[in-house]
């Protein structure tokens, strides 16, 4: 018959054979790393050229679905001129509402955890990029008063990690331009980066 050793030697290559059709089968499961993405963000608005109280509709971030961040005119920070934000909804589709007076800058930088599912606010309002996904084009604008300088920087870069390796991709919207009183386009520009 077979020997102590013989039989060590056979039950391990039988469990070895089992798990083997186990993990081709489905039944033992296998180890995968998950996605996790990242998102950060950078969102400048430039007003100039101004010296009365005005108003600025312009494109904010939005999502797929054309939802923006629920706390933006909360993160945006203030960093030059007195301004009052609002998140509003026009006949052009969502804006950032800017109401103040003489020049201002207005800033918002983030780091958001996207999960598993990597859904971020990579696209702007009020442009024609939710259905071209990174060309050149133009955005709605509108302004309560003429000759007011526009300008507006917005990149969004999305980072994840597969197996322990890091990959990404940016996007970079910039803008600018003198209005008129009234709804305008703006020219934009967009440019598109993977790593």
């Amino acid at each position: 018959m077979f020997s102590i050793k013989n039989r060590k030697i056979i039950i391990v290559v039988i469990i070895a054979i089992i798990m083997a059709l186990s993990v081709l089968y489905g039944i033992y499961p296998q180890t995968h790393s998950k996605t996790i993405y990242t998102s950060y963000y950078e969102y400048t608005v430039i007003i100039s050229n101004v010296t009365n109280d005005f108003e600025i509709l312009c494109p904010l971030p939005i999502n797929g679905a054309g939802e923006s961040y629920e706390n933006l005119t909360q993160e945006i920070i203030v960093r030059n001129g007195p301004a009052t934000l609002h998140t509003i909804s026009t006949e052009n589709g969502m804006a950032l509402q800017i109401s103040g007076k003489n020049q201002t800058l207005l800033e918002w930088k983030a780091t958001i955890n996207s999960g598993e599912s990597g859904e971020g606010f990579w696209n702007l309002s009020m442009t024609e990029f939710a259905s071209k996904w990174g060309y050149d084009g133009s955005a709605w604008v509108y302004s309560s008063l003429d000759g007011v300088f526009f300008k507006l920087f917005f990149n969004y870069t999305l980072s994840y990690e597969e197996d322990s390796v890091t990959y990404g991709h940016s996007f970079m919207y910039e803008g600018d331009g003198n209005l008129k009183m009234d709804w305008q386009q703006v020219p934009i520009k967009c440019s598109r980066v993977y790593t």
